[in-house]
């Protein structure tokens, strides 16, 4: 799949109907014998094994080997070697009885259960948050009740967690957490304990892992492809925090951004934006960040969901040298998560927000975690806000009804999550999808 997008993103005339290529595997389990046995053989040129060597162990891969690739196939032989290439990949590929769209269902098997507490803990693990005990100790009741059951086996194989998996080291942690129990309980389940010693023995580094975000309601889901460093190339930026997804879903319960332009400062890995895009029917989104390595991941997360994305833009957006013109469009709604933790970036965010949002048609709603207590940020922002004639309407927790998609918005660890809304001169109302739940306001 990297080779085809590789192709298609230097605008190669190969023309391919990727509903017909299948996938069964994670890319870390399809070693390069499988898809490259004797054309490897032939290659001589450094780069392009570097290449080759990278793409399958997901390395990221610098624009000098996607030059050399590139330069590579269009030699003399470069329809023979391009065509022979992809037709190994996809030959491989179509060998695995799973159609494409399959990997972008929820699990069928999902919705067979009724117990809601074991949804939530399928729903808290697929997306990489924190499960509280009381979940575990229901998982454990219903799958001690049901040893027999396919249903555990079929989710934690499912296909979506094959070709997009979950960070091993988050994996670990929740099926030993598991087995502590079951030991203690001295029950022993085979398909737990396969499990927790594939996930032990199976461990290696990688560069990429997934967060899975499902609306089972809709049938949706939401894939996120991040790092798992918290500080990499110089940002924050590679990585999914929780302000995001509580920002997330505070937009997909209560807000209306129907016909809307939107613009999301310090995008990240996108979770915002996307929602937002997925679940309204937007004018057009825009999705910043100052840095190139998260421009790039920002490509492919727009990519993994949505098939066809003219309305949305990615840009660099530096907020110390940022003017308004820069932009293709100029937005209605700002959005911001998680990206006034450092006192050092008020002065660059609140000039781009002065610039923004001197149309009074302008609002900008960010959402942010409180790290320590007194709260020092909130006067610190204050005080920058105020030098550019802005303020704070209202500040407000983000308390919301426990959700049903595996995001807590009151963390385990004791932090509050906070959302800073209506940053503007005038009065705004939003329109709430779900009236009849409980709002934060």
């Amino acid at each position: 799949m990297g080779a085809i997008k590789v192709l298609d993103n230097y605008n190669k005339q190969v023309k391919l109907d990727l509903q017909s290529i299948s996938n069964d595997e994670s890319p870390e389990n399809i070693c390069p014998q499988d898809l490259f046995p004797k054309f490897i053989l032939e290659i001589k040129d450094k780069d392009v094994l570097i290449f080759i060597k990278y793409y399958m162990a997901g390395v990221e891969i610098t624009e000098s080997l996607l030059d050399s690739f590139i330069n590579f196939v269009r030699k003399d032989n470069a329809e023979g070697y391009e065509v022979m290439m992809l037709k190994r990949i996809i030959s491989k590929l179509q060998s695995y009885d799973i159609h494409i769209d399959d990997l972008f269902s929820t699990p069928k098997c999902m919705n067979e259960l009724e117990n809601q507490d074991v949804l939530k803990f399928f729903n808290y693990y697929l997306s990489e948050e924190d499960i509280d005990e009381s979940l575990i100790d229901s998982f454990i009741n219903f799958i001690i009740l049901h040893k027999d059951s396919a249903l555990i086996s079929e989710i934690f194989h499912s296909q979506i967690m094959k070709v997009y998996p979950l960070n091993k080291c988050y994996q670990i942690r929740i099926l030993k957490r598991i087995v502590s129990k079951l030991e203690a309980s001295e029950v022993y389940i085979d398909a737990i304990y396969e499990l927790f010693s594939k996930a032990l023995f199976d461990f290696h580094e990688t560069a990429y892992s997934y967060r899975c975000f499902l609306d089972l309601k809709l049938e949706d889901i939401i894939l996120v492809r991040k790092m798992d460093s918290q500080f990499i190339f110089g940002t924050t930026g590679m990585t999914t925090w929780r302000s995001s997804a509580v920002l997330s879903e505070y937009i997909y319960r209560f807000c209306d951004f129907d016909n809307k332009n939107i613009l999301e400062l310090g995008a990240g890995c996108g979770l915002t934006g996307m929602v937002t895009a997925k679940y309204h029917k937007v004018k057009s989104l825009c999705l910043t960040d100052g840095n190139h390595h998260v421009l790039e991941q920002l490509k492919e997360n727009v990519r993994l969901n949505f098939s066809e994305a003219d309305n949305i833009n990615i840009e660099l957006l530096d907020w110390d040298n940022f003017e308004e013109n820069q932009l293709q469009v100029k937005p209605d709604i700002i959005l911001g998560a998680d990206i006034i933790y450092d006192d050092l970036l008020f002065p660059g965010i609140c000039k781009t927000l002065a610039k923004l949002l001197s149309n009074s048609d302008v609002y900008a709603i960010f959402a942010y975690n409180i790290r320590s207590k007194p709260k020092p940020e909130i006067e610190k922002l204050d005080a920058e806000l105020a030098q550019y004639n802005l303020f704070t309407k209202k500040l407000c927790v983000a308390w919301l009804p426990t959700d049903k998609k595996g995001i807590d918005f009151e963390p385990n660890d004791g932090t509050r999550i906070r959302i800073l809304d209506e940053i503007f001169c005038s009065n705004y109302s939003f329109e709430r999808k779900n009236m009849e739940e409980k709002t934060i306001f």
